[in-house]
């Protein structure tokens, strides 16, 4: 793992109306590797609605079910989670971080 990149973890709470109010971004650096994305996942995302523009490896242990990723100062949402052996998990970002999961 030659980069690092940063997953953003927030807890959100509700307020007495039942508005969810997000709360404080905690940012946690981790080394990742840039994979392509691979053409098929590219082409069933696509067809959905989706387009996944970065693969990135990081360690299953560093992984706690972020759902942003900022990665080369862009933030990135994540698509979908792959599990690449027992320590490496593979994650697929997207750069609309209003996309669907």
């Amino acid at each position: 793992m030659d980069d690092v990149c940063k997953l953003v973890s927030g807890n959100k709470s509700t307020n007495k109306y039942g508005d969810v109010i997000p709360g404080e971004k905690v940012e946690t650096e981790v080394f990742c590797k840039v994979m392509s994305v691979k053409r098929n996942e590219f082409y069933q995302a696509s067809a959905v609605g989706m387009k996944p523009e970065v693969v990135l490896e990081v360690r299953q242990e560093d992984y706690s079910d972020e759902t942003i990723v900022v990665y080369n100062d862009i933030e990135y949402k994540v698509l979908r989670t792959y599990p690449v052996g027992k320590k490496i998990v593979e994650l697929v970002l997207t750069k609309d971080i209003y996309a669907t999961s």
